[in-house]
């Protein structure tokens, strides 16, 4: 039940966060599937560790810097790939707060090693998830950027204003900003 309550929680304040940042749109449910864009230019790394703030830019706001493919299944169905959005993301303290989307989706992924987490939504419905139901493979975390991958189970998701279960919610991000 704490693992509810907790979920529910995350998914009210990324629905919040959405709905403050302008995100959503009017789409039904089955067009939030599917690839959305794909990205193969990637930048080179420095390896350098920064430990303080900084936030990625790009003019459109998205960039060529790396995506995250995602797919949700079992009890719901989405998929896709969504471009990195640099500016807004951030790296402090050695950990990235890294959002990604397009115009189907919107993912906050947060690399805290203590508390990693993952957050969707189509506008039309959100799915979260986090250390407890979610195993992260963080293969590579410094200022250059991230990758890795993760993999979640009985995953918290509302749809249609109705809170259901996904059985599985998995992805890889690799992002060189």
């Amino acid at each position: 039940m704490m693992r509810i309550s907790r979920l529910l929680v995350a998914l009210s304040l990324f629905g919040v966060t959405l709905a403050a940042c302008g995100g959503g749109n009017a789409q039904d449910a089955d067009a939030t599937s599917g690839p959305t864009s794909e990205v193969t230019a990637e930048s080179p790394t420095t390896g350098e560790e920064d430990t303080g703030a900084t936030q990625s830019q790009g003019a459109s706001g998205t960039s060529d810097a790396g995506s995250i493919t995602y797919e949700i299944s079992g009890g719901f169905e989405a998929s896709g790939e969504e471009p990195f959005t640099p500016t807004m993301s951030f790296f402090d303290n050695g950990v990235w707060t890294m959002t990604f989307g397009g115009e189907t989706a919107l993912l906050v992924l947060g690399l805290d090693p203590s508390t990693p987490s993952i957050n969707w939504t189509s506008g039309t419905a959100s799915a979260a998830g986090d250390s407890s139901n979610c195993d992260f493979d963080i293969t590579r975390q410094d200022a250059s950027g991230a990758s890795g991958s993760f993999a979640c189970s009985n995953v918290a998701l509302v749809s249609a204003g109705a809170l259901t279960e996904a059985a599985s919610f998995t992805g890889t991000f690799d992002v060189n900003p």
